[in-house]
């Protein structure tokens, strides 16, 4: 099923999403809404208005029948901004508000009600709400955990269609750890062995800690890729290694695939 028209769930959708369900709303009626994402404007079309969410309160606003201007500080609080034609109405919190969360809870409530100020009024009590540890946050982090555990198995699969990437100087790597974590720490890993042109890969384990994996290994990123120590004291710092492995860090699987061959890539040349 297309979700705002979108086939693609990424993670500001996944926010959204996680939003709009927290405000108890059936996902058939979202199916078809027009939204645009951008850095500075979240836009969407309900009941014929067109409405607008930003954080820059300099962005223009012409054409919009609804504005909310979300966290514009001012001494140690926020203040949420909510035009209309006809309304002018200021909410304030403490913490800035994720304007993912807002928009998914803002579509949610306005679908009941009609009322922009019961919307927003709404969607801001239960936005803080989801901030901590509640049952719609929890379901889309776990969401999100399959989502990069298939970007794990993906990337798995684009490293074993490459068996001569790790040729080095005539010598290759016996062994590569690909993972992620979660926020807690905790690893899921899959080890890949190099037999000869041949590559096999275990199916993804889960490890209790990072620590466990990589002793001594500093890491800052969600996702890595190591490799034997084999020939890379040289790499000019794209490696960080400890007394087994070398690693790289990023944020996705597959893009972190993508930098290894191209670092590779570059040492052949």
């Amino acid at each position: 099923m297309k979700l705002f028209g979108q086939a693609t769930v990424d993670d500001k959708l996944i926010f959204l999403l996680a939003g709009y369900i927290a405000t108890g709303s059936d996902l058939s009626e979202i199916e078809n809404i027009p939204l645009t994402m951008d850095n500075d404007v979240l836009a969407a079309s309900l009941h014929g208005e067109n409405i607008m969410i930003t954080t820059n309160d300099q962005q223009h606003e012409a054409a919009r029948d609804i504005v909310v201007i979300l966290n514009k500080p001012i001494s140690e609080s926020y203040i949420h901004i909510l035009r209309t034609t006809s309304i002018k109405e200021k909410w304030v919190t403490f913490e800035p508000i994720n304007k993912y969360y807002f928009l998914g809870a803002f579509i949610g409530f306005y679908l009941i009600s009609n009322n922009p100020v019961d919307a927003m009024d709404k969607a801001i009590d239960i936005i803080k709400t989801m901030e901590n540890d509640n049952p719609v946050s929890n379901i889309w982090k776990r969401l999100n955990y399959y989502r990069m555990y298939k970007r794990l198995l993906e990337a798995t699969e684009r490293l074993l269609s490459r068996s001569n990437l790790l040729e080095i100087q005539g010598r290759r790597s016996k062994e590569i750890l690909i993972g992620f974590m979660n926020d807690n720490l905790n690893v899921l890993a899959s080890k890949i062995i190099v037999w000869g042109r041949n590559m096999f890969a275990t199916p993804p384990i889960r490890i209790v800690s990072i620590k466990n994996l990589l002793p001594g290994m500093k890491v800052r990123k969600r996702t890595f890729i190591c490799i034997d120590r084999n020939n890379l004291e040289n790499d000019g710092g794209f490696f960080k290694c400890n007394n087994r492995y070398c690693c790289v860090f990023d944020d996705d699987p597959i893009k972190l695939v993508v930098r290894l061959e191209k670092f590779f890539s570059r040492r052949r040349a």
